[in-house]
């Protein structure tokens, strides 16, 4: 059953499918002022390729073993504007311009009346990203490296710490 489920969606994912629908829902969206295009954000995360594929690379932190990267731009509400997929072991600042490229509709231009900010963390904190994020107009909110997390009254935040729970189980 799985493999019939995937074998579908690949076979959308191939016609385009997905992608249609999605820009037909945004494009909806953005005529009902549901898209907030001022303040967007980008970030990626790692997964298994548990049915392989093409866009496949070993996992710097799963013991190397197969895996992808999603590269997600969401605008201010949270929905999502274009994802793209590539190899696990393939650093978030490469897969930044084609994710940027990537919206699934025309993206307005940003005036001066209208600028468009996007928010990234540190991995995007290096030349390579701060080019595609200024080739693309954006107004960059890039956290430095080494910069010191604070909490909304501006004192230093410290690490979460972990407490052993006890259960019905330890006596």
């Amino acid at each position: 059953m799985t493999r019939s489920v995937h074998r579908t969606f690949q076979r959308w994912v191939y016609l385009g499918v997905w992608e249609h629908i999605w820009s037909v829902l945004l494009i909806a969206c953005a005529e009902l002022q549901g898209v907030d295009w001022q303040w967007q954000a980008v970030d990626a995360a790692l997964g298994k390729a548990r049915f392989g594929g093409d866009q496949i690379g070993p996992n710097p932190t799963d013991r190397g073993k197969n895996g992808v990267k999603r590269s997600l731009i969401v605008e201010a509400s949270g929905g999502p504007l274009t994802i793209v997929i590539a190899g696990a072991n393939v650093h978030d600042t490469k897969l930044l311009a084609a994710t940027l490229d990537a919206v699934v509709v025309e993206r307005p231009q940003p005036t001066t009346d209208t600028p468009q900010h996007l928010c990234l963390d540190t991995g995007y904190d290096n030349p390579t990203g701060r080019e595609a994020v200024a080739q693309h107009g954006y107004i960059p909110h890039i956290r430095r490296i080494g910069e010191e997390k604070l909490d909304p009254t501006g004192e230093r935040c410290y690490p979460a710490r972990r407490w052993v729970v006890n259960g019905p189980w330890d006596g």
